[in-house]
């Protein structure tokens, strides 16, 4: 046991998840192209849009016909054009690693890993490893933020710009491990399609805050704000915020069920002068399992450690002096 000089350690109750995972979709799902959503200007015609957005801008009568629109050079402002992502024009996106923390290694398709700086900036088909004792920050175009817990791969399948940025469509797979992803909402005629693909299902989200958690048995989605759709084995559900579902593989998603309270940390203690420092667990009706996130931010951006339990209490060593942030995460199921 080594001494520490009044390490600090400040406690957060995140919400307790009565947690929720997603399992693999099957191929055809996860490739089917997104729907761009247009809100018409003043002054638009079918043609104008048409050249301002499409590939091909003499397929306009194409979305004339698919939105049931009588004259292409008259249409009331403020309607909604149904747009497919594979008419419009694309270029390739990328992600920034904007933070890293401990040892982090990616690979850019090649399989061949090597250590990640902050600043990389990722193409598709990029990967990023966490180690136990890192964690990482991905920036997406659109603003969406990523944060990739320890012990966890993070593969970006599909990463694609249209409409001069007006839309992105991010699909992402996450063979094993945890993410916090929180995509900002969309405005007018800006959105994001994103995709979160595990080996037991597929998540679609609209501008929320959610996590992820995968295995190659089983899935756990967590919706925290907005609406989260869940798709496995045939069957989705809608996890609205305060939710979650568990996918089992080869199985559909679990019935949503409500999030576990937050539990009451009044008692644990908030400083160590020796490692290691152990925190004995609150009473918290349904809990069955821990996870304890040790972070330098409250925003749980940076984050050192992670650890799981079905004990009573849970133990941090190899902590260098300083002050952090402990988040609690209680699992029911």
């Amino acid at each position: 046991m080594r001494s520490s000089h009044l390490s600090k350690f400040l406690v957060a109750a995140l919400l307790a998840a009565g947690s929720s995972f997603l399992s693999a979709a099957p191929s055809g799902d996860i490739s089917k192209s997104p729907v761009w959503r247009y809100t018409v200007k003043p002054g638009d015609t079918l043609i104008t849009v048409a050249q301002r957005y499409l590939a091909r801008p003499d397929e306009w009568s194409k979305i004339q016909k698919s939105n049931n629109i009588v004259d292409p050079y008259r249409i009331l402002p403020g309607t909604t054009l149904h747009i497919p992502a594979a008419m419009l024009r694309q270029t390739p996106g990328t992600a920034l690693l904007e933070g890293v923390s401990g040892r982090v290694h990616w690979h850019n398709g090649d399989g061949k890993w090597q250590v990640a700086s902050n600043g990389l900036k990722l193409s598709a088909g990029a990967a990023l490893k966490t180690m136990d004792d890192s964690s990482a920050l991905l920036t997406l175009a659109d603003g969406s933020r990523i944060v990739i817990v320890p012990a966890s791969i993070l593969v970006l399948d599909v990463l694609s710009v249209y409409a001069g940025g007006l839309m992105a469509d991010t699909r992402l797979y996450l063979p094993e491990g945890q993410t916090d992803i929180a995509v900002p909402p969309a405005q007018g005629s800006r959105q994001q399609n994103l995709r979160v693909r595990t080996p037991s299902a597929q998540a679609v989200v609209r501008g929320t805050h959610f996590r992820v958690e995968a295995d190659a048995a089983s899935s756990r989605e967590e919706t925290l704000s907005g609406l989260v759709d869940v798709a496995a084995a045939g069957q989705r559900f809608d996890v609205p915020m305060g939710k979650g579902t568990v996918v089992k593989d080869g199985q559909p998603p679990m019935r949503p069920i409500a999030l576990l309270s937050a539990a009451d940390v009044s008692h644990l203690p908030t400083r160590f002068e020796h490692l290691p420092m152990r925190f004995d667990l609150p009473q918290l009706t349904g809990a069955v399992e821990w996870q304890g996130l040790v972070a330098t931010d409250r925003q749980l951006v940076t984050i050192l450690s992670s650890k799981r339990t079905r004990s009573a209490y849970l133990t941090f060593a190899d902590l260098p002096n300083g002050d952090y942030v402990l988040a609690l995460r209680a699992i029911d199921v």
